[in-house]
């Protein structure tokens, strides 16, 4: 990929995101309006889930780990191919839903 690819690639994000936001910021708002404290396991369970179920209908396979006491993890893996079937760069997206 060089830089105009890049500058292609950025312009068509733009394009897409344009008019998106206020779908963006309702769920933005339905995540951060649930109760995910430590003390909150039901609460941490919902952002999960809400988080799981976007992830998937994007195209990712969800599996969860689900950890000593009431903690859950979650990895979603999607595979990075490009429309030509060449290997896209892997991107590794870290959070957590505790506040």
């Amino acid at each position: 990929m060089n830089a105009g690819d890049d500058s292609r690639t950025i312009a068509a994000m733009t394009e897409y995101l344009k008019g998106r936001e206020p779908t963006f910021f309702d769920r933005l708002r339905d995540l951060v309006d649930i109760n995910t404290g430590l003390d909150n396991p039901e609460g941490r369970l919902k952002c999960l889930t809400m988080v799981e179920q976007r992830w998937q209908l994007l195209g990712f396979a969800c599996e969860r780990f689900e950890r000593p006491g009431d903690m859950v993890h979650m990895v979603g893996r999607r595979p990075a191919r490009g429309r030509d079937g060449q290997r896209l760069t892997k991107v590794l997206l870290l959070g957590h839903v505790d506040t």
